[in-house]
């Protein structure tokens, strides 16, 4: 599987034109959503914010969704281990641990044998699991063929994802008492939804649409810049345009703010994240065997 070599799929040059959209996002999570809301965090917090990683040392993310870009960078530090260690073309080891990261589960909600699973980064090796069973989708999708045990793998995640997670969500949703009601729902469910999507799509509905595929070229930028846009017009209505706050409907907001993140995030696309992607290949060919 050569789109699984190290260069390519692992590529850090690549992956460093991650960072300076990242650190763009930071400076405006942190006018609208920190600044304008009266917190202003200390410096230090606003340096450790830029590594990608805050929670590792205790501090919280300007911005609640970037929580799943330190997983993202937890993951291609598994790559480089397994590029250099069993080798990242083997797919078999790929899929076994794929299968035992997504095991970990049920010892984090029924088990509760593995401390580590409790604490905050519980859940981890869970989404690590999903991440390496992406891999063998992709190699799937590509080859149309996977070795026995990697092809045993892929459908036993699927299968759990598709019809074992939900399963534990209505559990959970009816067996326990949680402090955030909506707990359940937004974890299990969009959990749930983003996977199911995703594998619907790859196995019946492969279709190609030039829309779909500009979202999905500007998507990093997206969900990068999706949240300052719409904490920015919340500010907006809040303090200067209260009279058209309920003027419109929620659906309305939601439609201006999908229009304006997407215009926003196809100029941070052209004129940020897209240099630094070439200059990330022009890298990698440098260290590229």
């Amino acid at each position: 599987m050569s789109d699984l070599s190290m260069p390519r799929y692992v590529g850090w040059p690549t992956r460093l034109r991650l960072f300076p959209l990242f650190w763009l996002s930071v400076f405006l999570s942190l006018v609208t959503q920190e600044w304008t809301a009266g917190r202003f965090p200390n410096w230090s917090a606003i340096f450790l914010n830029l590594t990608m990683l805050p929670q590792f040392f205790g501090v919280s993310p300007v911005n609640g969704a970037y929580w799943t870009l330190a997983v993202e960078l937890v993951f291609y530090g598994l790559c480089v281990l397994l590029a250099i260690t069993v080798g990242i073309k083997n797919l078999n080891i790929i899929g076994i641990l794929s299968i035992a990261l997504i095991a970990t589960f049920f010892d984090r909600e029924y088990g509760y044998r593995i401390q580590f699973l409790q604490g905050p980064f519980g859940d981890y090796p869970m989404l690590l699991g999903m991440m390496f069973w992406g891999a063998l989708a992709r190699a799937r999708f590509e080859d149309s063929r996977l070795p026995l045990i990697a092809e045993v793998a892929y459908w036993v995640a699927a299968l759990w994802w598709l019809i074992g997670f939900p399963m534990a969500g209505f559990h959970e949703a009816f067996a326990r008492t949680h402090a955030e009601v909506d707990l359940v729902p937004r974890m299990y469910g969009s959990y749930f939804c983003a996977f199911a999507i995703f594998f619907y799509s790859v196995h019946f509905f492969r279709f190609k649409a030039t829309a779909l595929e500009f979202v999905g070229k500007i998507s990093y930028s997206v969900y990068l810049i999706h949240g300052p846009v719409m904490y920015s017009i919340i500010f907006i209505l809040d303090n200067y345009l209260g009279y058209f706050k309920f003027r419109f409907s929620l659906y309305a907001w939601l439609a201006i703010v999908t229009a304006l993140t997407i215009v926003i995030s196809s100029l941070t696309y052209r004129f940020v994240e897209r240099p630094f992607q070439r200059m990330g290949k022009k890298l990698a060919s440098v260290f590229t065997p």
